[in-house]
């Protein structure tokens, strides 16, 4: 699982590494991570977003029912709007660090000569 976890911090938007981490949380019941990881999935919107939108309803009605759970106040629609949210501040975050890095780049690259001119 940590490789798909690895995936998802370097590229938020991986919508099968969401899908198949959730498939192997579940598999190892650990149903928080599946049940955010398919809500990431769902969010990308990619070949498996149906998939996803079950598995979170489908985890969600068996979790919202363990005593003090987490998930007993909210609801499957609610649970992947947030993390509409939350991949939407990971991108932009994503963003400004690659927009930093390429003025850092551009900042450290030596400056090009201009091109000699073929017409005079």
């Amino acid at each position: 699982m940590e490789h798909l976890k690895q995936t998802l911090k370097m590229n938020p938007g991986h919508g099968y590494a969401a899908f198949r981490l959730g498939f192997a949380a579940t598999r190892t019941h650990d149903y928080d991570t599946a049940l955010l990881a398919y809500a990431r999935a769902a969010v990308v919107e990619g070949p498996a977003a149906n998939s996803a939108k079950g598995h979170v309803q489908r985890l969600h009605d068996g979790l919202k029912n363990v005593p003090n759970s987490r998930w007993a106040s909210t609801n499957a629609n609610k649970i992947i709007r947030d993390e509409r949210k939350r991949l939407e501040v990971e991108m932009d975050a994503k963003e400004q660090e690659y927009s930093r890095l390429a003025a850092e780049y551009d900042a450290a690259a030596p400056k090009e000569a201009a091109a000699p001119s073929l017409v005079e």
